[in-house]
């Protein structure tokens, strides 16, 4: 059922949401090479100490070269704050760089769940150091002179540590050494780093002295080190900067400006040895577009480095790939990672994302499975949380998140949790998390009033969280991004049900940001939604001109629809950014359409298909696609409904084999129901439904709940719909789905439970208002406030809904001269997702012909019934006879006919069916062959037909609606039309048995 839910763009916000947990994403387009695009589950140990006791020998800039370092790696290096342990003199007292703290703030941090073997861990100490005959140790600042054995940290323990915790991606720095025999510091770590396979890059060479200038306010190697990690210059051409070339330009720096005034005893940093086969990737800063030969240049410089080094190097300039639009180079280098045996998880994570954005579902489903495997543990709940995978368990999803909100310390993760305890928690759940959101006490004013927001939408405080929502988007800070407020401010802007405040929900700025497209796209669905072409193409073509993922381009083209020939210039120059997309080759193949490009058809038809590896989602997106173009072309009067209809038919028969992949995809569970209700084949959706969905209805996952509600609707089944109305729909989206359920109440004769429901109620969404105010009136007719209700009928203007609900409401007026027509032409079309009130308006119909013996009408009317809608319980009531009674219906009858069937070629032959007093159905359809296909059932009092039969060796089940006998002779239209039966197999096939008098 329609409704005006964001939740669409909120999965997109949370794919996105996805990505950028791992990879920093500039706000700009112009940012995109100024800042590394690395991995930001970074990590780093930065020490400072200059309060050293007067006999150990304070330091003057030590402490400040630590706090300048650890803003280096956020501003330079795109490392998270808070993945950065700071402790240097001058903070908090838990920031004492003491002996106490060093160790254990180490092991602290080491301990953090996300830590994957190939992230990047940098150790930074700026202090004094000491050589022993023990080994090396890094001063604290509570040492003692004589005692650095029992109060230094020792650097073997430190290394140990780092070794332990399994990190394969290592860089030591210290600017610690200190002259003289006793001080010979470095000599014994650059060793441990050695054998430890650690890139180590020491102040000073073992043996030698740093240097403070007071000049520089700073030691010259940190000064050097801060300005080169800033240096463009220093990045190959593929945009890389390694650790090797940086600790180079800062040997040769240090040297020379220490060099004019110490002479020999220049100070000359050290580097670890053999850099050819270990070195560390600190940041790509690849200029966009990313060619081939930067990606070939890389390639070429990582292979030179040792196994471990090589596959950890490759990981962390994937991210840069995927974030410069070349996933498919991405997917490309984590799979030969992958290949060598060293894909890390966090890297595991990264190509099962990637292979998403390119569409390659089938294979990121296989990456994700097999987080399954592993040990219970942060990686296996993001998987299991954020996976693609249509078959995983909403609760274990659900299970997965709350763990990973319960137990991460970073808000940027709570936030990925949150969305998916949103999508797919119990209303309960969600409000549970959300009063854990707000009460966080770690948290900026932004985040607060972005939690403040979520909570008072849960709580049908639509004002309230809107007007939250605001002061998060005006609050200083990035997290979350403008682009996560603005989405999730939609929903409780349609929620007011105010214009003026959804006004200015699209008035608001979006800026340049990569993710501006999506906001865009999301305004172009509300312009369509409210009929507004001018502004659904100008926002399109703003959406189209920024950056754009495959899956935004899709959805683009569905928002665009018919009009797509509009923009196909703009449509074309986005998709030929994703060459190797089916989407985006898809959307292609449409465009070189419109321009008669015969070849360009064909090759974009042929890699459409190469690069589709899942058929369940190549198809169903395609047909959703084609749907939505069709059914406004259809409302244009561009096609011809009965071609509709025809492509809907054998959409639905296409999507019905891949049913039992559906899994607990909700949405793909409504397309085929849509086609197949569209097509009149309700028993057989219901079958599917039954088969696939192993689970009561009012048991089933929430978002399949409004679904299985309508299917009971469509068949009268008014027990399942009032517990699913009362069970499946939460406070924030009620709305939508209470006026359809008042519509069912007034289709069963409870129309003063329906205007009781409704009195109050706000608006429904824009495409929905028209009708329910058409709803509003009729109730108000039937509550007898008849001349309120005269005054509101509005014209219908071809509308079927509009039809149905004007005239029952002229039938409770008594003006059937109005009424007649109206009801008469909707009667013979079908909107699936008002069946039931349109059933209810052709029985007030049929009513009325019977009351005024208009025989002819009645009888049409249990034609349509017969032919469109057999077996459905809603429509039982229709007959050919005058009053109910099963020996109207006792006779033989013989017609000459043939069959429609789904799977098996169409036969001719004769269709017997004999039906005793007591309603007893035998029968047969014989082919021209000769073969005889039986069948049996019983009839009701209306002439029902339910019964079994055997159809080419399979069984199936029998109905359809038969009249007297006698009336197949005098009734013209079992001439022109026929007595229908349908048989629907076990496996879902459905076979016709026509038979014409």
């Amino acid at each position: 059922m329609p409704m005006p839910s964001p939740r669409p763009f909120l999965l997109a916000c949370l794919a996105g949401l996805t990505v950028t947990a791992f990879a920093q994403i500039p706000d700009t387009e112009e940012a995109i090479g100024q800042k590394a695009l690395v991995p930001n589950n970074r990590w780093a140990m930065v020490i400072g100490v200059s309060n050293y006791s007067a006999e150990v020998g304070p330091l003057r800039f030590t402490a400040k070269e630590a706090r300048e370092f650890a803003g280096s790696l956020t501003e330079d290096l795109s490392f998270d704050k808070e993945n950065i342990k700071l402790l240097a003199d001058g903070g908090t007292p838990d920031q004492a760089p003491t002996s106490q703290h060093i160790l254990a703030s180490l092991d602290a941090l080491l301990a953090d769940k996300r830590l994957d073997k190939g992230n990047l861990f940098v150790f930074y100490f700026s202090g004094h150091g000491v050589g022993t005959p023990s080994g090396d140790y890094l001063l604290p600042a509570d040492a003692k002179k004589g005692q650095y054995e029992k109060m230094g940290v020792p650097v073997h323990e430190v290394i140990e540590r780092i070794v332990h915790a399994g990190l394969k991606n290592v860089l030591f720095i210290a600017d610690a050494c200190r002259s003289g025999t006793e001080n010979d510091f470095g000599a014994n770590l650059s060793d441990l780093c050695r054998k430890a396979n650690i890139a180590v890059i020491l102040g000073c060479s073992p043996g030698r002295r740093s240097y403070e200038y007071a000049t520089l306010q700073q030691g010259a190697f940190t000064h050097f080190l801060l300005e080169d990690l800033k240096n463009p210059k220093l990045r190959d051409v593929s945009g890389a900067l390694w650790a090797s070339k940086l600790g180079t330009d800062v040997q040769t720096k240090v040297h020379d400006f220490t060099e004019r005034d110490q002479g020999e005893n220049a100070q000359v940093p050290a580097l670890w040895g053999d850099a050819s086969t270990l070195d560390v990737l600190l940041g790509a800063f690849p200029q966009p577009p990313v060619t081939d030969e930067a990606v070939l240049q890389f390639k070429l410089t990582a292979s030179k480095l040792n196994r471990a080094d090589y596959a950890v190097a490759m990981m962390s300039y994937a991210a840069a790939l995927s974030e410069n639009d070349r996933t498919d180079e991405a997917v490309t280098v984590l799979k030969t990672v992958d290949q060598l045996g060293e894909l890390t998880p966090a890297a595991r994570y990264t190509l099962a994302v990637s292979l998403d954005t390119l569409g390659r579902t089938g294979e990121a489903e296989r990456v994700y499975a097999t987080f399954q495997t592993m040990e219970d543990g942060y990686w296996k709940d993001l998987a299991t949380a954020t996976s693609s995978s249509r078959a995983m368990d909403p609760a274990k999803r659900i299970a997965s998140a709350m763990r990973l909100f319960d137990t991460d310390p970073v808000w940027g993760e709570k936030l990925l949790a949150w969305g998916v305890i949103d999508l797919w928690g119990s209303y309960d759940q969600k409000l549970a998390y959300a009063k854990k959101f707000v009460a966080l006490s770690d948290q900026t004013l932004r985040q607060r009033h972005y939690a403040e927001a979520q909570l008072a939408f849960l709580q049908g405080r639509w004002a309230d969280s809107v007007k939250a929502f605001e002061l998060a988007r005006k609050s200083p800070g990035d997290t979350p991004s403008d682009l996560v407020v603005y989405t999730s401010m939609l929903a409780p802007t349609v929620a007011l049900g105010d214009p003026a405040a959804l006004d200015r929900y699209l008035a608001q700025d979006i800026g340049k940001g990569l993710n501006a497209g999506f906001a865009f796209l999301e305004r172009a669905q509300i312009a369509k939604n409210k009929g507004d072409l001018n502004g659904r193409l100008t926002y399109l073509k703003k959406a189209l001109a920024s950056p754009m993922s495959p899956g935004f381009l899709l959805l683009a083209a569905k928002i665009a629809g018919p009009y797509i020939g509009t923009l196909q210039n703009e449509f074309k120059a986005a998709a030929e950014k994703h060459p190797y997309s089916w989407r985006a080759r898809l959307v292609l193949y449409f465009i070189r359409k419109i321009q008669g490009d015969a070849v360009g058809m064909e090759q974009d038809a042929a890699a459409a298909n190469r690069y589709m590896d899942d058929e369940v989602t190549f198809y169903t997106k395609l047909f959703d696609f084609m749907e939505s173009f069709m059914e406004e072309a259809v409302q244009l009067k561009r096609l011809d409904i009965s071609v509709y209809r025809s492509q809907m038919d054998l959409y639905f028969l296409m999507m019905k084999d891949y049913a039992p992949k559906f899994g607990y995809d909700a949405d793909l569970w409504m397309q085929l129901a849509r086609y197949g209700m569209v097509s009149e084949r309700n028993a057989q959706v219901d079958q599917f439904f039954s088969m696939g969905l192993p689970f009561a209805p009012e048991q089933a996952p929430k978002d399949l709940k409004p679904i299985l509600m309508l299917l009971a609707m469509n068949r009268g089944d008014t027990a399942t719909v009032d517990k699913l109305f009362n069970g499946a729909f939460e406070p924030t989206e009620r709305r939508d789905p209470t006026w359809f359920y008042a519509c069912y109440l007034a289709s069963q004769g409870r129309a003063a439970q329906a205007y009781t429901l409704i009195e109050h109620l706000g608006p429904p969404s824009e495409e929905l208002r028209t009708r329910m105010e058409a709803l509003r009136t009729y109730l108000l007719a039937k509550i007898g406030r008849r001349a309120e209700a005269r005054k509101r009928i509005t014209k219908s203007d071809g509308d079927i809904v509009l039809e149905a609900l004007n005239g029952l409401t002229y039938a409770e007026l008594g003006d059937w001269a109005k009424a007649e027509p109206l009801l008469q032409s909707q009667s013979g079309k079908r909107v699936w997702t008002f069946l039931c009130l349109q059933e209810f308006a052709t029985h007030q119909l049929d009513q009325h012909y019977r009351q005024t013996a208009k025989w002819g009408f009645v009888q049409d009317l249990a034609m349509l019934a017969a032919i469109s809608q057999p077996g459905n319980p809603l429509f039982a009531h229709y007959s050919f006879v005058a009053k109910p009674g099963v020996a109207q219906f006792a006779g033989s009858t013989s017609l000459e006919g043939g069959t429609i069937d789904d799977r098996n070629p169409n036969l001719m032959g004769s269709l017997l069916f004999t039906v005793t007093p007591p309603g007893a159905l035998s029968g047969a359809f014989v082919d021209k062959t000769g073969a005889k296909h039986t069948f049996t059932g019983t009839v009701d009092g209306y002439g029902n037909v339910t019964g079994r039969a055997e159809w080419m060796g399979k069984k199936a089940t029998l109905t359809g609606k038969i009249a007297p006998a006698a009336l197949y002779k005098s009734y013209a239209k079992f001439k022109t039309i026929g007595q229908v039966f349908q048989l629907v197999d076990e496996e879902g096939f459905r076979i016709v048995l026509l038979g014409r008098a």
